[in-house]
């Protein structure tokens, strides 16, 4: 895997939070401060996000705005 450490990203609506009505929780934009790989070779992204908790994230579920 490519390194992604200092990407700009976005979560994809499948994978966001919900809101009590049912819309995706705003995350606004991540950056990627970390990222490692397990033991099975998958691939996790440590991202800050600015309205919501730091978390780890599989790059399948990010969209990728700018790269390092």
């Amino acid at each position: 895997m490519t390194d992604l450490i200092g990407a700009i990203v976005s979560p994809r609506d499948e994978w966001t939070e919900r809101n009590v009505d049912g819309t995706p929780v705003d995350y606004g934009y991540g950056i990627i401060m970390d990222q490692y790989d397990d033991d099975f070779g998958t691939t996790y992204c440590h991202v800050f996000w600015p309205n919501m908790d730091s978390a780890w994230w599989e790059p399948h579920e990010l969209i990728l705005i700018s790269k390092p």
